[in-house]
């Protein structure tokens, strides 16, 4: 007797089906369709398997097993039509990730309407300082309200200059050639699981532009999360907010000797090669040097997942060319405190190897039994309060 079967369905995003959400100031996502759902990625890596993993590995944990160890194949028995109305910058950006089906509006073939993506005046973004093609800060208020006005300005008068060329018979195909960026366009987006997840880790990263990874929130948020929930939280968690560390940082961040961290980065070029030799000039500032884009990006991954701590601090201060004095955190005065011990012995090994001034001693022994951590506060660091 033939089995019969059901269709894989998400019972949540089948109550959104053909909801547009919105985006930015007049775009939107839309589901279609779909394929599949997270039975359907465990019954894919069950085939290759046969039943005999199924009482070994509930479906949760095959999926994790899966995504954790990028057995990624099954994910592509699931797929998604999204139908996105997006600005065409935006979409030169999407249309990157070269694995879906597109079909998009033709402007050869139809009328573009006056819808443009717009920016309030708080919206502004600077220049990144420190990446070429990121964004930094945010403009004052006054300069963005003269910006947005201009832009309004700017793109009526394109969007004139384009109907006025169809009325006068001019082709469709070289009517629309002046039109700016911020246009809209619409399209049908169709991709499978596992490229949809590759999408989502490149367009949700902090670097992306932020009106792409607006698109993606959404994308992530409202359906991924609502169609396939297991693969999502795995996904999250082996992925999304999870940190790789290169052959060099691993090194470094596992090295318990100062010195040795020192000598690596300046065998890895992140230090100059003068750095003891000409300390005093580092550390006052007369002589500088440009963090290395390895050491920004270690640095990133450790201080905003806040997990390291100790001498690898001191390391990344002396990278930044902050002061040579003490610049930590409470609790690594805590540590040193500890380890010192009010000891002439203790302290003065860990301030060399530390690279400390070398006058805090005698600071200290004048002050009789007074705590280590007072000391320092007042004679090293003059911005303690703010540092902390």
């Amino acid at each position: 007797m033939e089995e019969k079967l059901e269709r894989a369905e998400s019972k949540e995003l089948n109550n959104i089906l053909g909801k547009k959400f919105p985006v930015l100031n007049d775009g939107h996502i839309m589901i279609i369709d779909y394929i599949g759902n997270d039975s359907s990625v465990v019954q894919a890596a069950r085939v290759s398997c046969g039943k005999g993993t199924k009482k070994s590995l509930e479906d949760e944990e095959l999926i994790r097993y899966l995504i954790r160890h990028e057995h990624l194949t099954p994910l592509e028995m699931c797929s998604i039509k999204l139908k996105v109305r997006v600005p065409m910058d935006c979409w030169r950006q999407w249309t990157r990730h070269r694995t879906s089906k597109i079909s998009e509006i033709s402007s050869r073939y139809s009328i573009i309407g006056s819808g443009c993506q717009t920016t309030k005046a708080d919206e502004w973004r600077t220049q990144s300082t420190n990446n070429k093609q990121g964004s930094g800060g945010f403009l004052s208020a006054p300069e963005g309200v003269a910006l947005s006005e201009s832009e309004v300005s700017l793109q009526d008068y394109a969007i004139n200059i384009y109907n006025h060329r169809l009325e006068k018979g001019v082709a469709r195909e070289q009517a629309r050639k002046d039109l700016p960026l911020s246009t809209y366009t619409e399209a049908y987006w169709k991709i499978d699981l596992r490229n949809l997840l590759h999408f989502l880790e490149l367009r949700l990263h902090p670097h992306a532009q932020l009106e792409i990874r607006s698109y993606a929130t959404i994308i992530a948020e409202e359906i991924v999360s609502k169609w396939v929930p297991v693969v999502w939280n795995a996904f999250k968690d082996y992925k999304l907010n999870a940190i790789s560390f290169t052959g060099r940082e691993k090194k470094i961040l596992s090295d318990q000797i100062y010195e040795r961290k020192i000598h690596r980065a300046i065998k890895y070029n992140w230090l100059p090669e003068d750095i003891f030799k000409n300390k005093k000039l580092y550390k006052s500032g007369k002589k500088k040097f440009k963090p290395h884009l390895e050491v920004i990006e270690m640095n990133n991954k450790v201080k905003d997942n806040n997990f390291i701590c100790g001498l690898y601090e001191d390391f990344l201060d002396l990278l930044y060319c902050k002061k040579f004095d003490i610049l930590f955190s409470c609790e690594h005065f805590d540590r040193i405190c500890s380890k010192c011990n009010n000891t002439k012995r203790n302290f003065q090994s860990w301030g060399k190897k530390d690279l400390w001034i070398n006058d805090e001693w005698d600071t200290c022994s004048k002050n009789g039994n007074k705590n280590v951590k007072d000391v320092l506060k007042d004679n090293v660091c003059e911005n303690f309060d703010e540092i902390n």
